[in-house]
């Protein structure tokens, strides 16, 4: 490998220093070192940037900056990648051991696709639950109607592609990510892959946006402007009827137009027993 490193993980954070340490340390414990860990901070005051300059990690780029949101917080960290491959794992969140190894292995693999899904945890504070989560499919027409979630924390993306798409929208305040990865896909030219393997945790708590509840009307504004632009009003109008179904329909449609999901589902299942 060269002297750059392959992977950039971008980590965002603004006062949480609860979470910080576990985060930091899942990234600098991976045994995969090709990598560099952005830590954008635009101005915490409950000691955030003490740990993350008191972090003993020679991977940590810090990146104190000022911002308006947390969109373009994660701008402020593009700048800086140096790797080929760019992840997005939040403050809250963090890598599983052995993370970068096993998206290593799985991006040679699929030929080094352009985007790489996998899997990870969902780890509920409020209720005190964890569970599995697979990856969402690789057709944006499908996230478009509604049929599909993408788990930003197992999410691996070229660099170059995300630069070419701008980075992400800053108007967009819940759900920015997923415009980016809807974006990027609904480019037909865009080689996208996943893989069903458990790489990250997904931590949901009382702060954060999904275990507050915030925002869950400018969540569906920001959602139906973002498949009208990228896969056109009638795709929006299809998502719409679809939501008039029982939810029990839309689970079963769900699986039938991603039957390798399906698959992934049945067999954890079994294995679970």
């Amino acid at each position: 490998m060269s002297n750059s490193p392959f992977f950039s993980i971008i980590t965002v954070s603004f006062n949480q220093a609860t979470f910080l340490p576990k985060c930091l340390a899942s990234v600098s414990s991976q045994g995969f070192k090709s990598c560099q860990h952005i830590v954008v901070d635009p101005g915490s005051h409950d000691g955030s940037r003490e740990l993350i300059l008191g972090f003993q990690s020679d991977l940590i780029l810090p990146v104190f900056q000022k911002d308006s949101c947390a969109p373009e917080g994660l701008n402020h960290g593009l700048a800086k990648v140096a790797g080929v491959y760019t992840l997005f794992v939040n403050s809250d969140d963090y890598l599983v051991d052995g993370a970068l190894d096993l998206v290593y292995a799985r991006l040679v693999q699929s030929g080094f696709p352009d985007i790489l899904f996998m899997g990870g945890y969902i780890e509920d504070l409020n209720a005190g639950s964890r569970r599995r989560f697979f990856p969402g499919s690789i057709h944006g027409k499908i996230h478009a109607f509604g049929l599909s979630q993408i788990f930003q924390q197992g999410s691996v993306v070229k660099s170059d592609i995300v630069r070419r798409a701008k980075g992400f929208n800053t108007s967009n305040r819940t759900c920015w990510d997923g415009e980016l990865f809807l974006q990027l896909l609904a480019d037909p030219d865009v080689y996208a892959s996943r893989s069903p393997d458990p790489v990250a945790v997904f931590v949901i708590h009382p702060g954060s946006i999904t275990g507050s509840g915030r925002g869950k009307g400018q969540y569906l504004l920001d959602s139906a402007r973002i498949v009208k632009t990228y896969y056109g009003p009638r795709a929006y109008s299809f998502r719409v009827f679809l939501s008039r179904f029982p939810r029990v329909f839309r689970l079963v449609l769900k699986y039938m137009l991603d039957l390798r999901l399906a698959l992934w589902r049945f067999t954890s299942l079994r294995f679970r027993r």
